[in-house]
Order: structure tokens, then sequence, then C-alpha cells
């Protein structure tokens, strides 16, 4: 049995930035390069779902 990916949960690795209006998250990166904040669903509070590390 494969066990499911948690779609909100998990230990932050990065810290990143919605890419629309700039709120930061901690994040999980992905091992496709891409970003999901913790603690959501998966996207900003503004509805997108673009992530870039803040610095």
């Amino acid at each position: 049995m494969t066990k499911k990916r948690p779609e909100n949960g998990g230990e932050p690795t990065v810290i990143a930035k919605c890419t629309e209006c700039g709120d930061i998250y901690p994040a999980q990166e992905a091992t496709d390069g891409n970003y999901r904040p913790i603690g959501t669903n998966g996207s900003c509070n503004c509805g997108n779902r673009d992530f870039e590390p803040a610095t």
C-alpha cells in the first residue's frame, strides 16, 4: 500500500512567498521544484498556487 502524502501538514523546509500577492508561508519544497505552503490547502489566501523562495 502506498502512503499518501499529507496535503496540509509536515515540517517546513523553506520559507516561500506567493508570486501573486507576496504573502509569506512556511513551506516544503517538492521533488518537482515547486513549493507547498504548510497549513493551507496548497494555495495562498489570495487563491494563487505558485510560490517561490522568500529572500
